[in-house]
């Protein structure tokens, strides 16, 4: 796969992000051993791990090393929320975003799925 995009430390494994896929709705992690062997690799943007990321709990760090770095980052003033938010095949049928919003500890607070606005052409149709 080439050099990784990231790479992220948990316990004795390392873990290595490969983004990619059509306007990066899919995100591989290579799950590498203390003996630098591969132990697993898996496609990460799915409905299942961003059901792992558990509110009140799960930080920053968490969220990385389950589904990666996000597509796009943002924040919302008047809660004083950090959104970092996913492009993703939901299902593998539908272009769906999954935002996840952190308090300003960077603790997740919120996880919100909807439709991608990238392939929200409903404008066009008026």
């Amino acid at each position: 796969m080439g050099t990784p995009a990231h790479r992220y430390q948990y316990g004795d494994q390392t873990l290595l992000e490969y983004p990619g896929g059509y306007y990066g709705q899919q995100t591989y992690m290579a799950h590498i051993g203390p003996d630098g062997r591969l132990i697993d690799y898996e496609q990460v943007r799915t409905v299942e791990k961003f059901g792992a990321i558990k509110i009140n709990e799960a930080t920053k760090a968490d969220v990385l090393r389950t589904v990666g770095t996000p597509s796009e980052t943002s924040w919302l003033s008047l809660p004083q929320l950090e959104v970092w938010s996913y492009r993703y095949k939901e299902n593998n049928i539908w272009n769906s975003m999954m935002h996840i919003e952190f308090d300003r500890s960077g603790v997740v607070r919120k996880v919100e799925n909807g439709r991608d606005p990238l392939y929200d052409n409903s404008e066009s149709r008026k």
